[in-house]
């Protein structure tokens, strides 16, 4: 039997599947791994160490969290969510990932 450590179920948005998929080592890939793993283990995703708020045109509550050169974008859905007989505190959408530049932001 798997032990599930992580308190957030997560997604991925098509792009930001590419965008993990397209990481150009294993080096960048275990980084972005890493932190990925430090917001689905959080009590609270937003508040965890290099993380803030970022304000997506759309209005919408968009959090970056830094991962060495690269910066992963996250929203957070609080529902509570059932999956294979493990209850989780919501969902983590990671919606991009992007190479820290200066066009990062924009």
């Amino acid at each position: 039997m798997v032990k599930i450590t992580h308190k957030w179920h997560f997604g991925f948005t098509p792009r930001a599947k590419r965008a993990f998929e397209k990481l150009p080592s294993s080096t960048d890939r275990m980084g972005v791994f890493t932190a990925l793993e430090e917001i689905l283990k959080a009590e609270d995703p937003t508040r965890t160490k290099e993380t803030a708020q970022f304000q997506a045109e759309s209005g919408t509550k968009v959090w970056r969290k830094h991962a060495d050169n690269y910066r992963i974008f996250f929203v957070v859905d609080s529902t509570e969510i059932e999956v294979n007989s493990h209850v989780y505190k919501g969902t983590v959408w990671i919606t991009d990932i992007r190479k820290k530049e200066p066009k990062t932001y924009r």
